[in-house]
């Protein structure tokens, strides 16, 4: 056992970086609250507000590499820092912290479909993209039963042949005196043609010594859902209900 500990601790000081395709992985994912019904047909109102999504999705795809209105620049998006990833497996837990984070491709996701429920404040939509790449610094601070070890190091991640079958639902809450909309609730099927990662070896080799190459897509595809639902929040609450009501109005008569 001893033998076993003063391994561990030798690799960890290592900074061999290994790159590793994951090869065509895929699942489903939840996030918040349970969505309401998916009812048929669309209503008229329905195909109204999906009209004017869609032209605001548009909008948004344009002025990706330069921002519009309160909505950052989102092709490259870029944040100093994101919120504490949980890792809870059987075998390993711990925390998960990501700084410089960088995601690029955002500009190239192609809207292939969407439905705007307004009954029920439903959204159901399906994107694609050819590639996306990431990479940050992170912080993993583990335990790997009573052994806790901590990394830290530079991961890139590249993912080709990206599909994403998702519906989320809205409600409103109250920000600064503003009524505004927030995500509820999200689910999506996702499947990647192939994912490929740049990570600290003796890291990968901890992780994968515990879990399976699909447990950490489906591990790191919920991190993945939540942070996206906070930060789509952080945005969304800058744009009270009647501004957004107000530029929908404007977009269907265009």
């Amino acid at each position: 056992m001893i033998v076993i500990i003063l391994a561990i601790f030798a690799v960890v000081n290592a900074e061999d970086i290994v790159k590793v395709s994951l090869g065509s992985v895929g699942g489903t994912v939840a996030d918040g609250s349970n969505l309401p019904e998916k009812y048929q047909p669309l209503l008229p109102n329905d195909v109204t507000a999906t009209d004017s999504a869609r032209k605001w999705w548009e909008n948004l795809v344009a002025n990706a590499a330069t921002g519009t209105g309160n909505i950052p620049v989102l092709d490259p998006f870029f944040k100093d820092e994101l919120p504490p990833i949980s890792i809870d497996h059987s075998l390993i837990t711990g925390e998960l912290k990501l700084k410089n984070v960088n995601i690029t491709g955002i500009k190239n996701i192609d809207l292939e479909n969407l439905e705007v429920r307004a009954k029920n404040n439903r959204l159901d939509v399906v994107v694609s993209a050819p590639v996306l790449t990431g990479e940050a610094d992170y912080e993993a601070d583990i335990n790997l039963g009573f052994l806790p070890i901590t990394y830290t190091g530079h991961a890139n991640l590249l993912l080709k042949g990206v599909k994403l079958t998702g519906a989320a639902n809205t409600l409103r809450k109250r920000y600064k005196g503003a009524v505004v909309y927030q995500l509820d609730g999200i689910q999506a099927t996702i499947h990647v043609d192939d994912v490929v990662i740049d990570i600290e070896k003796t890291l990968w080799d901890t992780v994968t010594g515990v879990m399976s190459t699909s447990q950490i897509f489906e591990e790191g595809s919920k991190a993945g859902t939540s942070a996206f639902r906070t930060q789509a929040n952080i945005i969304l609450r800058e744009y009270p209900v009647k501004s957004v009501q107000k530029y929908l109005r404007v977009m269907s008569r265009h």
